[in-house]
């Protein structure tokens, strides 16, 4: 008895863990795609409404060719709108803009430059 109480106070714990993580989660995280053939060396989110671009979202890290990130946001963010730019490892850049967050889970950078999302 005494191990069935255990495991369901560790059950009771990995679930309220989980739900946890997604109460914080923002209404306009997404996940970003590379298929554009070049290596991503700098990527920034901004809501649309924003004169500047906020700080880059990789710092030192890449976005390799082929692979994909995930962005999350505060869960204060409230920005429905938002632009996107991108860096690429020889120093020309991309942007898109006006991306509805909160009606989108991935977007994807293709090769000719565009950005499907879904």
């Amino acid at each position: 008895m005494k191990r069935f109480a255990r495991m369901m106070c560790v059950v009771f714990f990995v679930v309220l863990l989980s739900t946890t993580t997604i109460a914080f989660a923002g209404a306009q995280d997404f996940t970003l795609v590379n298929h554009t053939g070049h290596d991503i060396t700098a990527v920034y989110v901004s809501p649309s409404s924003a004169d500047n671009w906020q700080e880059d979202i990789l710092g030192n890290r890449t976005l390799d060719n082929g692979y994909k990130l995930p962005i999350t946001f505060s869960r204060n963010a409230t920005s429905t709108y938002w632009d996107l730019k991108v860096v690429f490892a020889n120093g020309s850049s991309s942007s898109w803009s006006h991306f509805n967050l909160k009606a989108i889970n991935t977007i994807t950078l293709n090769r000719d430059r565009t950005a499907s999302y879904e």
